[in-house]
């Protein structure tokens, strides 16, 4: 193995200082979540829009609705596990509940509640208090949600691209009215 140069090694310490910088950057936000409950999924196609906390508005129809203080959208991989297993995952978005299903008849993954994702991330939210007890970050964007009822949710991005465009996800400050962007190219705010 070669030694570095000099402008090659300088490229990699910058690099691990934005790195660090942005590690930083998602923990100061995603700590807001501690001592909060899961309370709520919603799903807009495969982006997983996870609430946190009550925060109750009325809707486009007049319904009362919780958004939660905050929240999470996730359009990147991401799984609910416990010790033993994992209990549900962002691709079973796209498996039948049924088996039965899965061979003989088409099956549209778009429709609510048709996929093993929606009812059994809605079954996990209701049946289990998911109290948030702490949160980890690594230097890629992805973090480890750690539930006081044993359960952790992994959110790992595994793309390469590296642009603005590439968005991993993204938390909601609901009560500030403020979306922090996590993607390729670093985090932003809109």
């Amino acid at each position: 193995m070669g030694v570095l140069g000099f402008p090659q090694l300088i490229q990699n310490i910058h690099h691990s200082i934005i790195l660090t910088d942005m590690k930083e950057e998602i923990y100061d936000e995603l700590k807001k979540l501690r001592g909060l409950r899961l309370t709520r999924t919603t799903r807009t196609s495969s982006v997983e829009c996870l609430k946190f906390g009550f925060k109750e508005v009325i809707d486009k129809e007049g319904e009362l609705n919780n958004i939660g203080s905050f929240g999470i959208h996730l359009n990147c991989n991401w799984r609910f596990v416990n010790d033993y297993k994992i209990l549900i995952g962002s691709q079973d978005l796209y498996e039948p509940i049924q088996e039965a299903l899965r061979m003989d008849e088409p099956f549209n993954w778009e429709e609510p509640n048709a996929n093993l994702r929606d009812i059994t991330l809605h079954e996990l939210i209701r049946e289990h208090h998911l109290v948030v007890k702490e949160v980890e970050v690594d230097f890629y964007g992805g973090f480890v949600v750690f539930f006081q009822s044993n359960i952790r949710l992994e959110v790992f991005p595994s793309t390469s691209r590296v642009d603005k465009y590439a968005e991993y996800w993204r938390f909601l400050d609901n009560e500030k009215k403020k979306h922090f962007v996590i993607c390729g190219s670093g985090t932003f705010w809109v």
